[in-house]
């Protein structure tokens, strides 16, 4: 949408967070997580605790995380007892062009341990190192 939606469209706030810098970010992630109020919050005010402060806490109670303009992988672990995954992410690939596949944009695990039958599961997360999508 950075490229398809217009500066000048209304709706571009929701999808698309043109920072003062210059500097673009999916605001998507954030109006998935924390409603379309947020997101309009963040692009009136640049400032991303107004934005979470203009939240809607029943948009999406069930949802932890969202990265939908991520470039990257996630390693999911298995045993006994618990799951985890580690989702990691770089910078969107158009210039680099090593072989390691360019530089961490932000690495994050998630672990949901096992839960009782009537249990809702609680998922935490349990590290993170980068800067995280916006509304995480």
């Amino acid at each position: 949408m950075e490229y398809a939606l217009p500066k000048d469209h209304p709706l571009r706030p929701i999808y698309v967070h043109d920072a003062p810098s210059g500097a673009v970010q999916p605001a998507l992630n954030l109006s998935i997580l924390h409603g379309v109020r947020a997101s309009l919050a963040l692009q009136h005010t640049g400032d991303i605790a107004a934005a979470r402060a203009a939240s809607n806490k029943q948009i999406a109670p069930h949802l932890s995380f969202a990265d939908l303009g991520g470039h990257g992988y996630a390693v999911v672990t298995a045993i006994s007892g618990e799951l985890s995954v580690e989702f990691v992410c770089i910078p969107r690939p158009l210039s680099h062009s090593g072989a390691d596949g360019g530089p961490l944009a932000y690495r994050v695990t998630h672990r949901a341990r096992h839960w009782a039958r009537g249990e809702a599961p609680a998922l935490e997360r349990i590290s993170s190192e980068g800067e995280l999508p916006l509304g995480v």
